[in-house]
């Protein structure tokens, strides 16, 4: 209901959402499922914290905008893009690879380089959120409809949010915005210019040039399964939307147009990106993580002067 709608939130003055709306959206949507938790709105300045590493338990602060492939793993490097940065590491505020298309609508740009120590089934390999505590309990008032939302532009998601350690879950291969495919010596794509979709040396007939045809194309379980990811062998793969602007802490509802303050769902829990794969019988290798945490304004100057040797 619309009277019941929280202050931060700013719906359009004309609500008008439809099927079409949703399913017809270019942008992937991944909204973080932040719970609702009033009594720990934050009453300091918050800032966003960056870390990535080989695994939840072995990060560092990473910063973002800096034209770097910051190694994850053996296997696995990341280069991370923000649109506008104003937390930490220190970083610059912004970076030219969102001055050119498809970029110049989104938000953020998580670009890893895999190289795969072994061969990888395709369905096997995931791009996945996951929480250490349980959200089941205050998930936010439109969590129904995100979820539906979200179902209709990535039908290869799974989850489950009332787990108690949650996790979403999609397929690499129906999920990322971009997958390059690199001959052996090749040189990887400038650290300053978009992915162009390339599967020409994967090895399968059929797959469709073009990002959107290749998400389509591998929503086929059969399909996927077919698929290797080939050891030894670099991909290129980037995961980008302008549904969630990590810095300004908000997302936007597709088809609604609606700007969400997400600062009063959270708990205190991070969003967190895992790049994994995962078999049969619960056996899973993460293969590298990228974490955004939010940090209040008294955490960082006690953080800083803990670095500069002071003490209360």
């Amino acid at each position: 209901m619309l009277n019941a709608m929280p202050n931060d939130v700013n719906p359009p003055n004309n609500l008008n959402l439809n099927l079409h709306d949703i399913t017809s959206s270019s942008t992937p949507f991944n909204i973080p499922l932040l719970p609702h938790s009033p009594s720990t709105t934050p009453t300091t300045m918050p800032h966003l914290r960056l870390l990535a590493g080989a695994s939840p338990n072995s990060l560092t602060p990473t910063p973002p905008n800096t034209s770097t492939s910051h190694p994850l793993s053996p296997s696995t490097s990341a280069a991370i893009y923000l649109k506008t940065f104003t937390g930490t590491p220190t970083a610059p505020s912004t970076h030219p690879l969102f001055t050119q298309p498809p970029h110049t609508s989104n938000h953020f740009s998580l670009r890893f380089t895999l190289t795969p120590p072994h061969d990888i089934a395709g369905d096997t390999l995931l791009l996945a959120n996951t929480f250490d505590k349980p959200v089941r309990d205050a998930l936010p008032y439109f969590f129904s409809a995100a979820w539906a939302a979200l179902k209709l532009l990535d039908p290869g998601i799974t989850g489950d949010v009332y787990a108690d350690a949650p996790r979403i879950m999609s397929p690499a291969l129906s999920s990322m915005t971009a997958i390059r495919v690199l001959a052996a010596g090749e040189p990887g794509t400038p650290l300053d210019e978009p992915i162009k979709e390339d599967f020409a040396l994967a090895g399968v007939d059929g797959i469709p040039p073009d990002s959107d045809g290749r998400k389509k194309w591998f929503l086929d379980e059969k399909r996927r399964k077919e698929f290797v990811f080939r050891k030894g062998v670099r991909y290129e793969m980037e995961f980008a939307n302008g549904v969630v602007d990590f810095d300004k802490f908000e997302v936007m509802l597709p088809g609604l147009g609606w700007r969400v303050g997400v600062l009063r769902y959270w708990d205190g829990q991070p969003w967190r990106y895992v790049l994994m794969q995962q078999e049969g019988g619960g056996k899973e290798e993460v293969l590298g993580v990228v974490q955004f945490e939010i940090e209040m304004e008294d955490d960082k100057k006690k953080e800083d002067a803990a670095a500069d040797g002071q003490v209360d």
